[in-house]
């Protein structure tokens, strides 16, 4: 364990484990399986997210949660399906089903990036700001409640995400009422805070590196009982 620590985060295995971790039969570990897992999911999903809405609102809002528009059909869409899935991921924790709730977790951060992606709000700002500042409040809301979500399985990274957010400090208080509610919680003019780039990819080198010096070919070894 203090090796892997020399290498990665602790969030990074905490993820992959929970992710993959044994619960009816055995699992596999290799490098490969594992790079794959940090950077799809945590690098290019969750951290692309959060890094993306920050940098546009530092860019185009001051760094502040804006406080124009009201939300339209594409939200009501968002948040109906983000209530389902959270009730699903809710479920799944509590009966310890957690390679299932992993599955929930990344579709919720995979609603983000589908929102903002049809959003658009680089190209809404151009004709209608107001439409844009209620995106990327939207946005910025789902930042804080993907932190929370979050929490039980890399914690110090939503601690920082809910850091720069202005969020209070300690381990946050579960959703459990109406999600629109939750995503109300960020007050407009807030100034959002500086956050590094949340995960780092783990690039082919070294990858190579890891089998090099530890063995990456699946084996007797490899398996996770």
């Amino acid at each position: 364990m203090d090796q892997a620590l020399e290498k990665f985060p602790a969030d990074y295995w905490r993820y992959w484990l929970i992710a993959n971790a044994p619960e009816s039969d055995d699992t596999v570990f290799t490098f490969e399986f594992f790079a794959n897992g940090v950077n799809k999911d945590l690098a290019d999903t969750f951290g692309n997210f959060v890094n993306r809405c920050l940098k546009f609102a530092k860019s185009r809002f001051d760094g502040k949660v804006p406080d124009r528009g009201e939300p339209g059909d594409d939200e009501q869409r968002m948040v109906e399906e983000l209530q389902t899935r959270i009730d699903a991921y809710t479920v799944n924790l509590d009966e310890m089903q957690f390679r299932k709730a992993l599955g929930q977790l990344r579709a919720i951060w995979g609603l983000g990036n589908e929102y903002l992606t049809h959003a658009a709000p680089w190209k809404v700002i151009k004709e209608d700001p107001e439409r844009a500042g209620m995106i990327v409040r939207t946005a910025l809301q789902l930042i804080r409640l993907y932190a929370v979500l979050s929490w039980p399985v890399i914690p110090s990274t939503s601690a920082k995400v809910l850091a720069a957010m202005g969020c209070e400090t300690g381990m946050p208080i579960w959703p459990r009422q109406d999600i629109r509610q939750e995503l109300e919680l960020l007050p407009a003019g807030r100034e959002l805070g500086e956050l590094d780039i949340l995960f780092r990819k783990i690039t082919p080198e070294e990858q190579e590196d890891l089998e090099a010096e530890f063995g990456g070919a699946e084996s007797a070894d490899s398996t996770v009982d």
